[in-house]
């Protein structure tokens, strides 16, 4: 719960309260138990990552491949993975954009679930969902249309030179192990028994791991198409697996 949410005592306390928190570092969007995202009022708490903007680059990904699918006569998406959710913030806004599609949204901390749910049942999309606490897929291995995921991707050694901000935020969800692409790789092995023959992955990752991921990804998905996509800053920052039946 918030600071806001627990009640305002007076308001200078309240200011001298939300002052304090801010110069310690304390995120704002944790500070207001909120953060928007596509549109969207996502609640946050300590037990989830903040949604950041480009991360909606994986939702305007995932919402263009479901349209194209139809266009194109195809199979519908119906079954649609959130892996690694977090505040559900990517699988709401799927739901809350598209119809007669399930996210099975997984995350391996269940405290971030009990946020996620809040979220799905807020935007009045929780009839669409199904969550599971869960490390990836283990306990929600599939078939999917669809698998996205925000994996954790920051090299542990850089978790101490981040901003102060994102140091408060769970290091669960940003540490990706020696070189970032931990969860990636183990995330990749699992989508190959996990996903349809039709089916794609959208994975948020860092510019600089790009070139690495790619090549795991074509590694493991020798007859895909695999690909990076830029976000607005020209960064590559999503890698892209699109499967042909």
């Amino acid at each position: 719960m918030s600071i806001i949410e627990k009640g305002i005592v007076s308001d200078s306390e309240t200011l001298q309260q939300l002052v304090a928190l801010r110069l310690g570092g304390e995120p704002l969007s944790y500070i207001t138990g909120t953060k928007e995202f596509y549109g969207l009022e996502i609640a946050v708490n300590h037990n989830v990552l903040i949604p950041r903007q480009e991360t909606e680059l994986v939702v305007d990904l995932a919402l263009e491949y479901i349209g194209n699918r139809l266009n194109r006569g195809s199979r519908p998406v119906a079954d649609v993975a959130d892996v690694c959710t977090g505040s559900g913030a990517i699988g709401v806004a799927v739901a809350v954009n598209c119809d007669n599609v399930k996210i099975v949204a997984s995350d391996i901390n269940s405290s971030a679930i009990e946020v996620a749910e809040h979220n799905f049942n807020a935007h009045g999309v929780a009839d669409k969902a199904l969550m599971v606490t869960s490390d990836l897929m283990k306990k929600s291995p599939g078939p999917y249309d669809l698998i996205l995921c925000n994996p954790p991707y920051i090299p542990t050694a850089m978790l101490t030179t981040l901003a102060i901000e994102v140091q408060n935020e769970p290091v669960v969800a940003l540490d990706g192990g020696v070189d970032g692409l931990g969860v990636f790789r183990r995330l990749m092995i699992q989508s190959k028994s996990a996903l349809r023959t039709s089916g794609a992955i959208i994975v948020e990752l860092m510019p600089e791991q790009m070139e690495a991921a790619l090549g795991f990804a074509r590694n493991n998905f020798p007859g895909a198409d695999v690909e990076h996509i830029e976000d607005l800053a020209g960064n590559p920052r999503a890698l892209t697996v699109y499967q042909q039946a």
